[in-house]
């Protein structure tokens, strides 16, 4: 189970990228020992680039995982910065509602309330957001 802000879900998502991460290292040394096995002699030519096509298509393999899963879920940080730059842009046009067209105000209204409710003065009495 995970929590609103999925926690859980980047927790796990954070344990797969650490093992790819080290699964990525790994091939790398193994490209590393193929070089060198080659350069001293002790695998041909066709077994060296047999072995080296193997590696390099695993490793891609990885990488695109470790992207794919990357880029699946925003990190908390980034669904912060993003619940911020959000209420930015709103309290920006609200400080500023006075100044907007009236079809603007009314878009404005439309898009964040259900229903406004004003008494007999014309005062806001009540109000529902729309989710």
């Amino acid at each position: 189970l995970q929590d609103v802000s999925g926690k859980a879900v980047e927790g796990e998502r954070d344990k797969q990228r650490a093992g790819l991460v080290s699964e990525i290292e790994r091939l790398d040394a193994a490209l590393r020992r193929q070089q060198i096995a080659y350069e001293s002699g002790a695998t041909t030519l066709e077994e060296y680039a047999l072995r080296m096509t193997e590696l390099r298509r695993e490793r891609q393999a990885k990488e695109d995982l470790l992207f794919s899963i990357s880029r699946k879920l925003p990190s908390t940080e980034d669904f912060a910065e993003r619940v911020e730059a959000v209420y930015r842009k709103v309290q920006e046009k609200l400080t500023g509602i006075h100044e907007l067209p009236l079809e603007s105000k009314m878009q404005l209204l439309r898009a964040a309330f259900e229903s406004v409710y004003l008494d007999r003065e014309y005062v806001i009495s009540g109000f529902t957001f729309r989710l």
